[in-house]
């Protein structure tokens, strides 16, 4: 099996990673965490389909919220149907998605480079039993949409079950209902690709009329899952820079992990500014 690249707090590994194709599995495959995966695959029981989850954001910064939509998910799967995730991966946007995102919104202060966000990534993950990163689309040479990546990452993972030689699994990108609106991710009919939708029982926008709610049995079959969350605690990454940028510190315990609190506490000094 391929060496898996250590995400320690140097990232020298990352930094210096030289071998990105999406045309060749065989490079790229160091940049996912595919040894704990297919351990967790062949330890599957055969009565159940194995699930991967993955998330992909800007996470400038993450937040404890982004790590919790994996557990609710996984919990719901897990709970409803016939199903065990076997992996839960974040992977952090392209710098040339976040950059010309922070600029639209007039935040490029709060601007934190690729591997900047893979390090804060790693800290905020670092003692959790299942989400891991993939380096995958951060590393990539240039931006992709969300549809090619879950477009690559299935393929990717065919390729992966196919040479180790154990089960197929389905991936689902997750995501949280109010993405839903800017039209980034594939609707039906789904192809081979599937979504995993955390809902708000209060959210005014919530079920647009191309996403109607469908029933348990409908969900696994058009691998769509739109998973009710009744806890609407306002987390954002967006909040989170507003706070820093105001010096308001106290809340920050409550939404980030203290490791990731403490590195943006000096990284951007209190000023909203990247040192």
């Amino acid at each position: 099996m391929a060496d898996q690249i250590e995400l320690d707090s140097s990232l020298e590994n990352v930094t210096n990673y030289p071998n990105w194709s999406k045309d060749n599995f065989e490079l790229i495959e160091p940049l996912t965490p595919t040894k704990n995966i297919l351990e967790r695959i062949q330890k599957c029981p055969p009565d159940k389909t194995p699930i991967i989850l993955i998330t992909t954001g800007a996470y400038c910064p993450i937040h404890k919220m982004h790590i919790e939509m994996h557990e609710i998910a996984r919990k719901y799967i897990e709970d409803n149907f016939n199903a065990e995730v076997v992996g839960s991966l974040l992977s952090a946007s392209h710098d040339e998605y976040l950059k010309a995102k922070l600029e639209r919104k007039g935040e490029v202060k709060f601007w934190l480079d690729v591997y900047t966000r893979i390090k804060l990534i790693n800290l905020a993950i670092n003692d959790h039993c299942i989400v891991e990163q993939d380096l995958f689309e951060p590393l990539a040479p240039n931006f992709m949409t969300f549809i090619d990546i879950i477009r690559m990452r299935q393929s990717f993972f065919d390729w992966l079950c196919l040479k180790y030689k154990v089960r197929a699994c389905k991936l689902l990108m997750l995501l949280g209902e109010d993405m839903l609106p800017y039209n980034l991710y594939p609707k039906f009919p789904m192809e081979n690709l599937g979504l995993a939708v955390i809902q708000r029982k209060n959210n005014a926008n919530s079920s647009p009329l191309n996403w109607p709610k469908i029933s348990t049995e409908k969900q696994w079959e058009e691998k769509v899952f739109l998973i009710e969350h009744a806890n609407d605690v306002d987390i954002s990454s967006t909040l989170i820079r507003k706070s820093i940028a105001m010096k308001q510190y106290e809340g920050l315990a409550t939404l980030l992990h203290p490791s990731v609190a403490a590195e943006l506490r000096q990284l951007w000094n209190g000023s909203g500014k990247q040192q």
